[in-house]
Order: structure tokens, then C-alpha cells, then sequence
């Protein structure tokens, strides 16, 4: 019985430890998964009428992939980047979307 034991209780121990690491990945601070959440919403709507940014879109990505790291404070700049970059390509685009040329 003991050695049976043994094996299974090193097998959890090993398992335990590999879950770790994506545990902490999955328990993101509620804050930075606001500000993702907001940024991929703001992303979404210039990107409905062709106004998308060019960095905007890896600028979100790197704010995941922090994120997914547990670099809470870098996730968090990043993802208020992305919203305010998505935010100024939609004022240009309510700014612009009427010109036209004035003969």
C-alpha cells in the first residue's frame, strides 16, 4: 500500500506545482481586466468603420500577453494605451468622416 502511496503523492505534488504558474495567469487583478476589456471595446468600434489604428491592435496583444505574466502594472499601461489610442482614431474619424472635396 505504501508503495502505491508514494507515487501518487509525488504525481500530485508535480501537478500541483505545474498549475501554479497558470493559476496566477488566470487570477489577473480585476482592475487590468477592466481596462483590457475597455481597450478591446474601443478597438472594436473604430475598427467597425475601417479607422483602426496600426499599433493599436499588437499594443493590445502585449497588454494580454503581460497580463497572462502577472505584469499587472505593465498590462495596465498598455491597455490604456490601446483605449486611448482607439479613442483618438475615433475623434479623428467623427472629425473626418465627412470631408470630402470642395469644388
Amino acid at each position: 500500500m505504501k508503495k502505491a502511496l508514494m507515487p501518487m503523492l509525488a504525481l500530485a505534488v508535480v501537478m500541483t506545482a505545474c498549475a501554479a504558474p497558470s493559476d496566477k495567469a488566470a487570477a489577473t487583478d480585476p482592475q487590468v481586466a477592466q481596462a483590457i476589456q475597455a481597450a478591446e471595446q474601443a478597438t472594436a468600434r473604430v475598427a467597425e468603420v475601417g479607422y483602426e489604428w496600426r499599433d493599436t491592435g499588437s499594443i493590445l496583444k502585449k497588454a494580454k500577453e503581460a497580463a497572462e505574466q502577472g505584469k499587472d502594472d505593465e498590462a495596465l499601461a498598455l491597455a490604456t494605451e490601446a483605449r486611448q489610442q482607439s479613442e483618438n482614431a475615433w475623434a479623428q474619424y467623427e472629425q473626418n468622416k465627412d470631408a470630402g472635396p470642395r469644388l
